[in-house]
């Protein structure tokens, strides 16, 4: 398995206070030999994109820019080699060397993390700029610095005219089967191919871009034999000249590399990622002598590979070239290597007449402290009677068909607003109705987006065909101001491997709403938390039976003392723990309502922004019973909250509030049944680790431990779990989401002892799934994410969020999921 990074032993070895040396006998620098540009310009363009950054990488880096720097005459002509004593052996010129000096440059100026470093890097490149080169090879090393400023300097005029002067020097392809502007291919190819894709695409010069593409495509097609690298040798290679060419040099190879990552970051297209993995490869000895280039432990690669070998010398170009080759390896290993998990094409997207309706209050949406209800009314009140009648047919006709009996609904919200009437009159039924749709208006549930699924086995299995299973999803659907709720779809599995979701079914249905019930331990828990821990506090629970409603807090209320209710602060306690008890209630729908018109919206205060990413599970409790649990975290606008969700049919809900230390973050997910007598789930420490959490009653959390903590490249930032973990014979298997650089979402997986949920028997150290191709663009780009799977016929199915714009599936048999896990 790849390193995080490459080992850099022999380049520090080949390392001194002036520059890189040359050459090498076996791994000893030559010194006699001294230092080229060229190597320099290599060296500091391996350790300037090296991702885990070392003081003693920066240290090589400043050695190595200070080298080019003196290098740079004031005219923009440069040395290229510097003997043992640091003077300047040669006179200045315009050879390879200038070219790549340049692209040194440009990628300090594009990727170091030293303003002041970037600074001088441009400097000098627009010092050195000044002069041009005939050589095309020399115009590409250039244009390949040039691209990388443009990349963070878009109007930077001296490299936008290196570029365009490049594609003006590249020669039109001839026709014919021989796709390359020159009659011979000789070193460095993939770097003109390279150049010319970079930039295309820095000045939006399709036109270029397809030519280059063009270009490395027919290279790949002429250096691939039998699925394995045969680059040219130093001989050349021309039209209708086949069989291996000798001696290959590394360098070929880490040019292929650098083109193909390039072409795919441009493109997304993943035809261009099994090269990058295919020129580390020749490294390991997938190459036509069957000969090892690179020395793992030291980081040093040998000088050229040979017919019946290879050169033992290890110097710098072929070190540099095995260097960074490795980089695009690993920097593209987790898109290279093949996945267990296979992509359906079933999709949902997001409906935007999938909506609901809302009371709205003109004048009161923003400030909150205005309404201007009065003269609305007055309006209507105004208007004269046939109009009234004429405006609301017309709004029952438009919206009966989006909403259930929507002429009760306008008729509950001019009742809403009734006050505002001047004094009592007979209202007739059609001013009624327009007053109660002038403070109506209507919410699109999936308006902005719909991501995170998760799936269960759905309660009615009736009506289906042999090897086909039901599944219940709940999706997040996100509206207007970001606001989430929790929906519902179905999708039928089977036979075979084989999904498909069931058409969703309209009007939305939002529930009724009735009191929620609590016990005494669990309320003095969350009046704990909450901090309102007080006379008033321990006066009501005094009063409350062992389990009681909103309704009993209330008569506990009123039976306060007198002097304690009537004292100044008593009134901000009391409404405190009257918010407190409303955050528990039940939702419950229709009967006569399908699954996929159920949708919960937010209605305690502490969800008022947002329910999120549900997690559902079908449970067994400690006395044996089963039905579902979910977790889902309310979001208030500034705080948030895991909490509970538990459903016998997915059609009435209890909801609770979560307690304890353990139920502080984002991301709680249950296990199925109780383990070793207790009720465990998986929850987030600190943001970024994925730990234990434990219960006696399933509602009062405690911390027990931290089970993984970011350990690759693609789950830096932070880890979470993807879900309720699915029991198998081998153990727990935890499907788990990695937050990496540029917040690219994917997902990997964790097995768990079933006994010892503490104990990784394995991890996916590279993604199962990640956001590439299709999969990248979104609402929130970047993003696969899941709320759970299921695993049905020994392979688990995995809805997942593609960008938080559409709901996609993959397959994932349980075996081949085992196969790719890491002790």
């Amino acid at each position: 398995m790849m390193k995080a990074s490459p080992p850099y032993e022999h380049l520090r070895a080949l390392t001194d206070h002036n520059g890189v040396f040359e050459h090498a006998l076996l791994d000893a620098p030559r010194r006699e030999h001294g230092y080229c540009v060229d190597d320099v310009a290599r060296a500091l363009i391996v350790v300037t994109r090296e991702g885990q950054q070392t003081v003693e990488l920066r240290k090589m880096a400043a050695i190595y820019l200070r080298f080019l720097e003196s290098a740079v005459r004031g005219d923009g002509l440069a040395h290229n080699r510097m003997g043992v004593d640091g003077a300047w052996s040669d006179d200045p010129a315009m050879g390879d060397w200038w070219g790549r000096l340049l692209w040194a440059l440009g990628t300090i100026a594009g990727q170091h993390g030293d303003p002041w470093t970037r600074a001088r890097a441009v400097r000098t490149f627009r010092i050195a700029a000044r002069e041009r080169s005939t050589s095309l090879r020399t115009l590409a090393f250039a244009a390949l610095g040039a691209a990388a400023i443009v990349r963070v300097r878009g109007d930077d005029h001296i490299a936008r005219t290196l570029l365009r002067e490049y594609i003006a020097a590249m020669p039109a392809l001839p026709d014919g089967e021989w796709q390359w502007p020159e009659p011979r291919l000789a070193y460095g190819n993939a770097s003109l191919a390279e150049a010319l894709i970079a930039a295309g695409n820095a000045l939006d010069d399709a036109d270029a871009t397809a030519r280059g593409l063009r270009m490395l495509d027919f290279l790949l097609s002429v250096e691939t034999s039998d699925e394995r690298f045969s680059v040219t040798g130093t001989a050349g290679r021309g039209p209708g000249e086949k069989g291996p060419s000798f001696d290959q040099q590394p360098l070929e190879l880490a040019a292929l590399a650098d083109a193909c990552a390039t072409a795919y970051a441009v493109t997304g297209d993943p035809v261009w990622l099994p090269p990058i993995a295919r020129a580390w490869s020749w490294f390991t000895g997938l190459n036509d002598s069957g000969t090892v280039m690179f020395d793992d432990r030291t980081g040093a690669g040998f000088d050229g590979l040979e017919r019946d070998g290879r050169n033992e010398n290890r110097g710098a170009e072929s070190t540099l070239a095995a260097l960074s080759t490795y980089q695009q390896a690993r920097r593209h290993r987790a898109l290279t290597a093949p996945s267990p998990a296979r992509m359906h094409t079933a999709q949902l997207t997001a409906q935007p007449d999938r909506v609901i309706t809302q009371l709205f209050l003109p004048g009161e949406e923003w400030a909150g402290d205005h309404s201007r209800a009065g003269e609305i009314i007055a309006r209507v009140m105004a208007m004269p009677a046939d109009q009234t009648e004429t405006l609301a047919a017309g709004l029952l006709r438009d919206f009966g068909a989006r909403h259930p009996d929507v002429r009760a609904l306008f008729l509950e919200n001019a009742a809403v607003v009734s006050s505002r009437l001047v004094e009592p009159v007979d209202i007739s039924l059609a001013r009624r109705l327009v007053i109660g749709a002038s403070f109506t208006a209507e919410y699109a549930v999936e308006g902005a987006a719909l991501c995170n699924p998760s799936a269960v086995e759905h309660p009615d299995q009736t009506g289906l065909a042999p090897g086909e299973r039901r599944v219940a999803l709940a999706l997040r659907p996100i509206g207007e101001g970001h606001r989430s709720s929790i929906e519902f779809a179905e999708a039928i599995i089977g036979p075979g491997r084989h999904w498909r979701f069931v058409e969703r079914m309209l009007p939305l249905s939002r529930a009724r709403i009735d009191e929620g019930d609590w016990s005494i331990a669990h309320f003095r828990a969350a009046i704990e938390e909450e901090g309102i821990v007080n006379e008033i506090s321990h006066s009501v629970l005094q009063g409350l039976p062992e389990r009681f409603t909103a309704s009993d807090v209330e008569a506990s209320v009123a039976g306060l003392p007198t002097a304690l209710a009537r004292r100044a602060d008593s009134a901000r306690h009391i409404e405190a723990l009257r918010e407190l008890t409303n955050s528990v209630y039940r939702a419950e729908f229709s009967p006569e309502t399908a699954l996929s018109q159920r949708v919960l919206t937010p209605v305690a205060a502490e969800e008022r922004n947002g329910m999120e990413d549900a997690r559902f599970v079908r449970f067994t409790d400690l006395a044996g019973a089963t039905h579902y649990r979910g977790t889902y975290t309310a979001y208030d606008g500034r705080d948030i909250a895991p909490r509970l969700i538990i459903t016998s049919d997915l059609r009435t809900f209890d909801i609770h509030r979560l307690t304890g230390d353990a139920a502080q973050d984002k991301g709680m997910a249950l296990f199925p049944r109780p383990v070793g007598g207790r009720y465990l789930a998986l929850s987030r420490t600190g943001g970024e680790d994925i730990s234990l959490a434990e219960s006696s009653d399933g509602v009062i959390w405690s911390r027990a431990g931290i089970i993984h903590a970011p350990a690759e490249g693609w789950e830096i930032v932070h880890t979470g779990n993807c879900g309720p973990p699915l029991e198998t014979p081998h153990g727990w298997i935890v499907l788990v989401h990695g937050v990496g650089p540029m917040r690219i979402y994917s997902l990997g997986a964790m097995l768990l002892d079933l006994d010892d949920p503490t104990i990784v028997l394995g991890r996916t150290s590279i993604p199962i799934l990640q956001p590439v191709g299709d999969r990248r663009d979104g609402y929130v780009p970047n993003v696969v994410y899941s709320c759970g799977g299921l695993i049905v016929d020994d392979v688990i199915w995995v809805p997942i969020g593609i960008g938080d714009a559409r709901i996609g599936v993959c397959s994932i048999e349980v075996d081949e999921l085992l196969a790719h896990l890491v002790p």
